[in-house]
């Protein structure tokens, strides 16, 4: 509806009673109320002709997030908008209401336009095309529709009680969630930054933050955990991961006291069991032989299929040999082939993952020299007689002091007699022949304590009868 005002009657009608009053109200006085009252009206006039103006412009209010693909009366609000931006949006998107390459082309020359506000605060250089709570918030900006409210009737009796127009000047008030915010794997019992922006919120505003899982494109999910609530809109909160049973489809929802402002996570996250890595073996106590083979021993739990991990060799807690590195942290095992060392008896393992999770043997172990034994007596071709007193010798190296050997002898490679069993290892032990089958394809085997190793004559010897 038009509106006017009828200013030349209005002056006539005020005027009249001033002129029949002459004598008891001052003209001049009169006449310098008037021009007041007629400055207030012509900007009244003024101000409702260009809210009738403003009235026909394009106006919309962007809710909702829009991604590729994406189609209705939003997507065809947003082309608006991106046209009057000076975008062009290809006939084929526009006709289908359609989030097209066109239009995807235009939000992202939008956000570039609009980069300070829109990409700059994520550290991004290029426009994304999706339409997020950054963009719509600029959006909003400049298309968004206000309700002003209606003018109240101006009394023209007294220019004193003409009201002013009064501005805010304030922007429209948005929140937005920064972390986590979508791909995020997140560990129980670890702790997590909440982060999020807020724009145009009056300063007591508080907030409170909520665990979704399985929310779906700007609606809300299932509420498992109420993470805080009338927090200060300080922009972070510090979150203890909660154990709870493990999920992919997470988003946090943050809520705050000005109504209908607050947001959702953009995409799923994740709160996966802890990473954790733990030394089997060697775990302390051990006694490893140089040039031998050993199998260090892992457990790990919560890692990728991805992660890496690499072992140090540690005396007194000082790394000094570097085993192996970016070995597959599943299934956590790796064949070590002992170095040659200086010997030494306070070492451990120490283990360290891709994702900085590490740990080391719980106790020490030893590394030794190589651990042998070599029969040196009967060797091959000697003769013993039968009731003679003969000495069997060996070497050995690398042994414990309390390491036993026993001595059997042997036809043909099988065992025909015990001759000692769990004997000091001194190298030495005198034996009398016993009575017995005379033989020309005999051994003696030296068995050790330590599994595995032992030795037997090189070559056959005879015993023959006999002392005469």
């Amino acid at each position: 509806m038009k509106k006017t005002l009828i200013i030349p009657g209005l002056l006539l009608f005020l005027l009249l009673p001033a002129v029949s009053s002459a004598q008891t109200v001052d003209v001049q006085t009169r006449i310098a109320e008037l021009q007041q009252l007629i400055q207030q009206l012509q900007a009244q006039l003024t101000r409702l002709q260009t809210e009738a103006q403003n009235s026909q412009r394009f106006c919309h209010t962007f809710n909702v997030n829009l991604k590729f693909d994406d189609r209705g009366s939003e997507v065809e609000s947003l082309q608006t908008a991106l046209t009057k931006e000076g975008f062009t949006v290809q006939e084929s998107d526009g006709s289908e209401k359609i989030l097209g390459e066109a239009t995807a082309s235009g939000v992202t020359g939008f956000q570039e336009k609009y980069k300070s506000e829109i990409l700059t605060p994520f550290g991004l250089q290029y426009g994304t095309g999706y339409v997020g709570a950054k963009t719509r918030a600029k959006l909003n900006n400049l298309y968004a529709c206000s309700i002003t409210p209606t003018p109240a009737s101006v009394p023209v009796t007294s220019p004193a009680q003409v009201p002013a127009t009064t501005h805010s000047g304030t922007g429209i008030p948005t929140v937005t969630i920064i972390s986590p915010n979508g791909g995020e794997i997140l560990r129980m019992g670890t702790l997590h930054n909440i982060s999020w922006r807020s724009q145009n919120l009056p300063a007591n505003t508080k907030v409170s933050l909520y665990l979704l899982e399985g929310a779906a494109y700007n609606q809300s999910g299932t509420y498992i955990q109420t993470i805080t609530t009338n927090q200060p809109n300080t922009g972070v909160y510090s979150w203890l991961v909660p154990t709870i049973e493990a999920a992919t489809n997470l988003r946090i929802e943050l809520r705050t006291t000005l109504e209908g402002v607050g947001d959702i996570s953009d995409r799923d996250f994740s709160i996966l069991q802890p990473l954790n890595v733990t030394i089997v073996q060697p775990n302390g106590g051990e006694v490893l032989r140089m040039g031998n083979s050993y199998q260090i021993y892992w457990a790990a739990f919560g890692f990728s299929p991805g992660a890496t991990a690499n072992l140090y060799l540690l005396e007194g807690g000082t790394p000094i040999q570097t085993i192996a590195t970016n070995l597959p942290v599943i299934p956590g095992i790796y064949t070590w082939i002992v170095p040659q060392i200086e010997a030494a008896t306070n070492l451990r393992i120490k283990i360290t993952t891709s994702q900085g999770v590490s740990d080391q043997s719980n106790g020490d172990f030893s590394i030794m020299p190589p651990i042998s034994v070599r029969l040196t007596q009967p060797n091959g071709g000697e003769v013993w007689l039968i009731g003679g007193s003969y000495y069997i010798s060996w070497l050995a190296i690398g042994f414990s002091s309390n390491a036993t050997v026993s001595l059997y002898l042997l036809e043909g490679g099988t065992t025909i007699q015990t001759i000692a069993t769990n004997i000091p290892n001194s190298g030495l032990y005198a034996w009398t022949v016993p009575s017995m089958e005379q033989a020309t394809n005999l051994r003696i085997e030296i068995r050790t304590s330590v599994e595995g190793v032992g030795d037997q004559s090189d070559a056959d010897f005879s015993i023959l009868c006999c002392y005469i």
